[in-house]
C-alpha cells in the first residue's frame, strides 16, 4: 500500500504550513479561500486528522458569500479585527463598487456569483477566487486591453468565440466561457 504524501499550505508570509497553530499565526483570508474553493483545504485538514474542522467546512454553504469571512475567522479562531490582509477581497457587487469609487487598488479579488464590471475603472486586475461570472456593461471584449483591464480565474458571460488576447507585454487570460 502506498503512503500518501502530505502537502503544506502556502500563505503570503509563510510557506509549507503543516499545523493549525502555524496556520493561525500566518492566516491570510485570500489564500484560505483559494484553498477552500479548490478543495485543498479539506484535504489538508483531513490528512492531519482535524475532523471537527472538516465537518464544519462540509456543513458550510459555500455560496453564503456574505458570511464567508466570518465563518473562516471563527473556524480558525481568528479575531475579525486582526485580519489585515493586503489583498482586497469583495464578496458582492456593492462591496466592489465601494472599492472602485476609491480608485486606489489595482488588484481586486472577487468571491461571489456574478459581478458586473465597467471600463470606467481603468488599470485594474480582477482575480476570481471561486471562478465568478463576469459581465461588462457595453464593452466589446477586444477593448479590454485598451483600458488595461486584466481578468484571471473568471467566467465571462455573453461572449462567444473567446480567445486569448495579447498585445505587447499585456496578456489577458480568460479561463472559461459561460453562456
Amino acid at each position: 500500500m502506498s503512503r500518501r504524501v502530505r502537502f503544506g499550505l502556502n500563505m503570503p508570509k509563510q510557506r509549507n504550513i503543516r499545523d493549525l497553530s502555524t496556520l493561525r499565526e500566518n492566516f491570510n483570508l485570500r489564500a484560505i479561500l483559494e484553498y477552500y474553493y479548490n478543495g485543498k483545504l479539506l484535504v489538508w485538514l483531513r490528512d492531519r486528522g482535524y475532523v471537527d474542522y472538516v465537518h464544519k467546512i462540509e456543513s458550510f454553504n459555500s455560496f453564503d458569500y456574505a458570511n464567508v469571512k466570518e465563518f473562516f475567522c471563527s473556524l480558525f479562531d481568528i479575531s475579525d479585527s486582526s485580519v489585515i490582509d493586503a489583498d482586497v477581497i469583495v464578496f458582492s457587487q456593492n462591496e466592489l463598487e465601494a472599492f472602485l469609487k476609491d480608485d486606489v487598488e489595482q488588484t481586486i479579488y472577487l468571491c461571489g456569483d456574478v459581478f458586473t464590471l465597467s471600463v470606467k475603472y481603468k488599470n485594474k486586475t480582477y482575480i476570481g477566487i471561486n471562478k465568478p461570472k463576469i459581465q461588462f456593461v457595453y464593452l466589446p471584449l477586444e477593448k479590454l486591453l485598451d483600458f488595461n483591464i486584466s481578468l484571471q480565474n473568471v467566467r465571462l458571460c455573453r461572449y462567444k468565440n473567446l480567445k486569448k488576447l495579447s498585445v505587447g507585454k499585456n496578456v489577458l487570460v480568460m479561463v472559461e466561457l459561460y453562456l
